[in-house]
């Protein structure tokens, strides 16, 4: 397959991954909606907020490294591939303070729901 045939066919599947995303998210709020209370379902869109955070995250970490390893793929022998995986100290320093900030978010939202759950 050629490398365009390869980007048509990676741009189409993601459009079709973002369509389902979008249904998937309307119908999912629409059952939470039928058989939660307000309440309960107040902390599941906490919850699904928080989830898509810490999706967040990951800041296009892995994409990037994988689009780095294929730019790098076809000339094995220059030592390139190999390395990409090793990223700059700054930018792994930087994503390691960025999930901790998610970690203390996630422990601050924790105590929020112990706080729902004991104070009905």
């Amino acid at each position: 397959m050629s490398r365009l045939k390869h980007f048509g066919h990676s741009l189409i599947s993601g459009y079709i991954l973002l369509g389902a995303n979008v249904l998937y998210t309307l119908a999912s709020v629409r059952l939470a909606l039928d058989h939660l209370s307000v309440k309960e379902f107040g902390l599941w869109a906490l919850t699904s907020q928080v989830a898509g955070y810490i999706a967040f995250i990951d800041m296009g970490m892995s994409n990037s490294v994988s689009r780095i390893l294929m730019d790098h793929k076809d000339d094995r022998a220059g030592g390139n591939y190999g390395s990409a995986g090793g990223c700059n100290p700054q930018g792994i320093s930087g994503h390691r303070q960025a999930r901790l900030q998610g970690y203390r978010v996630a422990g601050q939202i924790l105590e929020i729901f112990n706080r729902a759950v004991q104070h009905p």
